[in-house]
């Protein structure tokens, strides 16, 4: 009896031992780092080139990376007038739109006593917005408030052979700020979309797919308000080798690289020229940014670190560089 005693804790501390052992002795995941759409494009073109004569070093770890990344060519095209006229009729609006030109951009706008309903095109986005003043409705549906959001936005805006939407978050309001003219005012509830995207190396962007669905919709289950920002069409063309990152690290001391972000305490800092000496880097990204010229999706490497600047001020910098040598 006592050796039965002693025997089964032993067995015990063993099938620990064996579990601990294998754990400590598994090699780490290798995680490939996830190919992205850099979330401000414009920055790319609107801030000052990279410092002359400043070495950089990165610290961080280049395994896991791609040898090769596709291209993306993108058509800014908008709506054509029926499709135009298709959405109106979808959302409730019959009367005959009014349309603002200036410059490139564009706002088509309809209007009627209880809401409104506009498209903006500059572009590259076109942007969907809808407000919705009143409502006689005054039954409670059956069907979840965020289904019928979701259903709305299928119905109206997408191809079938777009995505399917999930549920990215319910918004935490509030929204009284809303201009509901109402008598009794209902309560109202925020959803936002996405899609649902299961290629790791798919473009997964703010701008060129549907990651800017939100809506706000009432206890009824009336839409009181949306935002749409419908992608442009983007197909894939060739892949290219990508560059390594010490290429790229050269291409950066060479000033061939391009200053998207600075930053001191948390908040923007951008001069007429940086003067620094040195930066390091300690993370780098894949991301896309947009060529308007050529209508290319190009990828870039992002580079993160710190430097100090001459008059001592510790930066938080961002800096791209080309990751393909040509296209």
């Amino acid at each position: 009896m006592n050796k039965r005693l002693i025997i089964i804790p032993l067995a015990i501390v063993a099938v620990l031992l064996g579990v601990l052992l294998s754990n400590i002795t598994k090699p780490p995941t290798k995680i490939t780092p996830p190919v992205r759409y850099a979330a401000s494009p414009p920055a790319i073109t609107l801030v000052p080139d990279a410092p002359s004569n400043v070495k950089f070093v990165f610290q961080g770890n280049e395994q896991g990376f791609p040898t090769a990344l596709p291209l993306y060519q993108f058509s800014n095209s908008g709506y054509s007038k029926n499709q135009m006229e298709a959405i109106a009729k979808a959302v409730g609006f019959t009367s005959l739109p009014t349309t603002v030109q200036f410059g490139t951009k564009s706002m088509v706008s309809w209007s009627m006593p209880a809401g409104k309903l506009s498209y903006y095109n500059n572009g590259v986005d076109r942007i969907w917005s809808h407000t919705l003043f009143q409502s006689q409705v005054r039954t409670k549906p059956t069907t979840a408030l965020s289904l019928l959001a979701k259903s709305f936005f299928e119905k109206v805006f997408l191809s079938k052979d777009h995505p399917p939407l999930v549920l990215l978050e319910e918004l935490p309001g509030p929204f009284e700020d809303m201009h509901i003219t109402d008598a009794t005012k209902p309560k109202l509830y925020g959803y936002a979309f996405t899609p649902r995207v299961n290629n790791q190396y798919s473009i997964t962007t703010q701008l060129f797919d549907l990651s800017a669905a939100s809506c706000i919709i009432d206890e009824f289950g009336v839409i009181r308000s949306f935002s749409f920002s419908a992608p442009p069409l983007i197909t894939m063309t060739k892949s290219l080798p990508l560059i390594s990152i010490s290429d790229a690290i050269i291409s950066l001391n060479n000033n061939r690289g391009v200053l998207v972000f600075a930053s001191k305490d948390n908040e923007s800092y951008l001069e007429e020229k940086l003067l620094f000496q040195s930066a390091t880097l300690n993370d780098v990204q894949l991301v896309y940014y947009p060529d308007k010229t050529i209508m290319l999706l190009l990828p870039y490497y992002l580079f993160s670190g710190q430097t100090i600047t001459t008059e001592g001020k510790p930066l938080i910098l961002r800096y791209a560089v080309a990751a393909v040598e040509s296209y």
